[in-house]
């Protein structure tokens, strides 16, 4: 089998564009709730941990969080 890493944004058409509607959406949103972030690129790891779709690929070299990963799917 061959897979490529394809971040879970670019997997949409249009990708970028979406990335720039929910990246403003998620920083007026988050604003109330979280601690002031110092860049761009603090909010868009926020983004992935919260599961929003982002240009940014997981990776880890634990075995048991990336056997997690593999299995999940999200319903």
């Amino acid at each position: 089998m061959d897979y490529q890493l394809v971040p879970s944004l670019l997997r949409h058409k249009q990708g970028v564009d979406k990335e720039n509607v929910l990246f403003g959406e998620y920083e007026r949103s988050a604003r109330r709730f979280l601690e002031r972030r110092t860049d761009d690129w603090e909010l868009l790891v926020d983004m992935q941990h919260y599961g929003i779709p982002t240009r940014l690929l997981d990776w880890t070299g634990v075995l048991g969080i990336a056997l997690a990963f593999a299995l999940y799917q999200p319903s």
